[in-house]
Order: C-alpha cells, then sequence, then structure tokens
C-alpha cells in the first residue's frame, strides 16, 4: 500500500499525508502548506503529534470525504501503528504498563561543602583526618551525582548529602516513565524486566503486526484529489 491523502486544510495550507505499508511495517508521514523549494509553511514529518493543538477544530476545514470523527480515528491509527516495527516493548509491557506516565527526575551535582573539601585536599590544606573523610565522601557523593545509574529521586543517601550540602540539585524536569531507567526511579520502565517473559523494556525493536481491520481502514481512505509539491 502507498498512497497520499488530503483530510483537510488549515490557515498554513493543505495538510498531506503519505501512508506506506510494506514488507509488514507501516509508515505514515505528513506535511502542511508544501512549497516547491521544499519548505513548508507547517509542519513535517510526524505532524500528528502536535496536529491536535496547533489546529483545534474550528482551525480545520474537512476536505471532500472527511469530516472530525474519520480524522480523529485516521490520527489514533497514525498514533498507535506508526513503525510497528520498532516497539520498544513486549505484548505484555504494552499491555499493562503505562510507558507514557510522567516521572519527575531529580539530578545532583556537588554540593558547596563537597567543593570545599575537595579544594582543601587539592591545595594540601586538608588534615589526614578531612582527607580520610574526603576520600570516603567523594565516593558518596559520585554515586549519586555522576553515571547512568545514579538515582534520580530522593533517596535516604541522597537526602543526607544534601543536609550536609554534599550535594546539590541540578535541575528538575518531566520525563515519560518508557524514557527513564528503573535504576534512576522507581518509577522508571526502561530496561525493566517483562515478569511474563523477561524482555527487557527497550533493550530492542520489536515488531507488532498491524493488525488487517487497521490496514483495511487506511486503505479506504479518500485518495487526495490534489497533487503535493512534495509530501
Amino acid at each position: 500500500m502507498k498512497k497520499i491523502v488530503n483530510p483537510c486544510c488549515t490557515p498554513d495550507g493543505n495538510m498531506f499525508c503519505e501512508i506506506t505499508f510494506r514488507d509488514g511495517k507501516l509508515s505514515v508521514h505528513g506535511v502542511i502548506g508544501p512549497k516547491a523549494n521544499g519548505d513548508a509553511r507547517g509542519g513535517c514529518g510526524q505532524i500528528n503529534m502536535s496536529f491536535r493543538e496547533s489546529y483545534p477544530e474550528d482551525k480545520r476545514t474537512y476536505t471532500e470525504g472527511w469530516d472530525a470523527d474519520l480524522f480523529q480515528k485516521f490520527l489514533s491509527a497514525w498514533d498507535q501503528w506508526h513503525l510497528n516495527d520498532m516497539r520498544a516493548g513486549c505484548q505484555h509491557q504494552r499491555k499493562d504498563w503505562n510507558t507514557g506516565a510522567p516521572v519527575v527526575v531529580t539530578r545532583y551535582t556537588w554540593g558547596p561543602s563537597f567543593h570545599a573539601a575537595r579544594k582543601a585536599v587539592e591545595d594540601a590544606t586538608a588534615t589526614p583526618e578531612e582527607y580520610a573523610a574526603y576520600q570516603t565522601m567523594k565516593a558518596r557523593v559520585y554515586a549519586v551525582t555522576m553515571g547512568f545509574d545514579c538515582p534520580k529521586y530522593e533517596t535516604l543517601e541522597v537526602g543526607e548529602l544534601l543536609a550536609l550540602g554534599m550535594a546539590k540539585v541540578e535541575k528538575t524536569e518531566t520525563k515519560t516513565a518508557g524514557w527513564v531507567s528503573h535504576l534512576e526511579h522507581p518509577d522508571g520502565l526502561l530496561m525493566k524486566p517483562c515478569p511474563v517473559c523477561r524482555y527487557k523494556y527497550g533493550s530492542a525493536w520489536l515488531r507488532e503486526d498491524v493488525p488487517a481491520e487497521v490496514l483495511a481502514f487506511l486503505e479506504s481512505l479518500p485518495d487526495s484529489t490534489l497533487t503535493p509539491a512534495w509530501v
């Protein structure tokens, strides 16, 4: 299957999408207002990710054969089945895990007390006792501030180091559970083994067959009556 559809027109121009299904792999991409010079007045690529917010219902004019319900069904199929051969999770994880759940991750860095202790050691002004204490503290601080598997949430160890001024918050951000290691945060799912088949989430790209009814739906969509400059 290879077809181009033109679901609607936006203030930035017509929306064109190319749907390709070959060797069991589904790919969908789009462009809004394509120009002959290869540019576009709107976005291109995986425009489904932001289309609903960028062009709400009052900023769309559906083309012949399309309406709001059909368009929503198309976007849902696009969201769910694009690149069906690049699934991060096994069938059990896809069914039962909420990989899109928000997870607040916090990164930590060296605190003022650690900097001061480190400088004393480098300047050779630390006493033997201070030097020994620094070496012990150094291992603890490095463990929570450096490396892929350092904790991204406040453990008891992190809390103690924060209280001592040996560590401090560098930044806080929200990610989805599927992009956070379970070793970094208790709610993270990346590389977490499935309790059924033991597959580690995100360790490989897996294939999930597109259901026949989804392919039939995509095949039935009205073909574009316009020829885009590119899509």
